[in-house]
């Protein structure tokens, strides 16, 4: 075996967790209980403040998105509170 054959051994396999670790990612779901926004309003009705939502917990209107998983055609989103790091809702987006 020549150190050429290795190396093409070597990126076969990377290539193929690369693949398995995408896909497993990709069919991740949402949490079972994190709520969908009309859910989450529903409630917590007065965290609708001013044309923004809130957080339920502090207050904070602070949140960003943490990429759950995605496919062809959508993308899943954990809306997260950036303050006090509670689950607030999910979303997907079709894209």
């Amino acid at each position: 075996m020549d150190k050429y054959e290795f190396l093409s051994n070597a990126s076969i396999a990377l290539l193929i967790v690369a693949l398995l670790l995408r896909f497993l990612r990709s069919s991740f779901s949402p949490p079972a209980d994190a709520d969908t926004l009309d859910e989450y309003l529903q409630r917590h009705p007065d965290c609708r403040r001013h044309g923004r939502i809130c957080c339920y917990r502090c207050g904070s209107a602070s949140i960003y998105l943490y990429r759950l998983g995605y496919g062809p055609g959508w993308i899943q989103h954990l809306h997260m509170c950036r303050q006090c790091g509670a689950k607030l809702y999910r979303s997907t987006i079709e894209v």
